[in-house]
């Protein structure tokens, strides 16, 4: 059965199956790629995406998906490298120094 429904599926474009199953009333929901959330009108037109500049460049980040009335939620700061906050997080949880640097990397 899987292989009959995927071919079937596979024999039109998924934009003619959508409208397909949108009219026909039948739950489904597209698998969208990233770049075509990030391009979304709606995503563009809520102010969704927040652009953080980082030493790489800019990086595209969702934000929230609720506007508050009282200010927008936005990144301050990129997010951090990898292992940077590593050693911190672990002598929080209790570790000592030497602990910290035993660890695998």
């Amino acid at each position: 059965m899987r292989a009959i429904v995927e071919d079937a599926l596979a024999a039109e474009h998924a934009e003619n199956w959508e409208n397909r199953l949108n009219d026909a009333g039948a739950p489904f929901a597209s698998v969208w790629r990233i770049e075509e959330v990030i391009d979304y009108p709606q995503i563009a037109a809520r102010a969704v995406m927040q652009v953080a500049d980082t030493r790489y460049g800019a990086v595209h980040l969702m934000g929230l998906g609720i506007q508050m009335s009282h200010r927008h939620a936005r990144p301050e700061t990129a997010t951090p490298e990898v292992g940077a906050r590593t050693a911190r997080m672990v002598r929080e949880a209790g570790c000592s120094g030497e602990d910290i640097t035993t660890l695998p990397v």
